[in-house]
């Protein structure tokens, strides 16, 4: 996948996460499910998938700068 097709698989994750979000009531929100062997609550998911995005994006920062490209602008909060 080239870049342009990268940032948009990313931009088009992000709009879905936004999409559920906003789609789920508190109550819902609340709800335990099963997930990894692990019973836990449907908002865990999404502190899961923020974590693992960041994991990421720490990984793409390291391999950039290790091939000698300075990313551009990037502030961690």
């Amino acid at each position: 996948m080239d870049k342009e097709g990268t940032i948009h698989e990313v931009h088009r994750m992000y709009d879905f996460l936004e999409e559920v979000l906003e789609s789920k009531s508190n109550e819902e929100m609340e709800e335990t499910i099963d997930f990894g062997g692990e019973e836990m609550p449907v908002w865990r998911l999404f502190d899961i998938v923020e974590n693992h995005s960041i994991h990421h994006r720490g990984y793409s920062l390291v391999y950039m700068r290790m091939n000698g490209v300075a990313p551009k602008g990037y502030l961690g909060w």
